[in-house]
């Protein structure tokens, strides 16, 4: 029962340091993509528009 105990736990600590070498790499590889803020178009109608700007159309 100790040996098994034992592998467990040194399997455990094994696959945990092998996964936390591994993870910094794969997060260097993603693609931060910037926001856009121009696609937006910006409102012509008044706050307080009772129509909302035609939304509700």
């Amino acid at each position: 029962m100790k040996k098994l105990v034992f592998t467990s736990v040194a399997l455990f600590a094994l696959v945990g340091s092998v996964y936390t070498v591994s993870a910094p790499v794969a997060q260097a590889q993603v693609k931060k993509t910037t926001p856009q803020p121009a696609a937006i178009p910006v409102p012509t109608c008044p706050a307080n528009d009772p129509n909302g700007c035609g939304i509700y159309q």
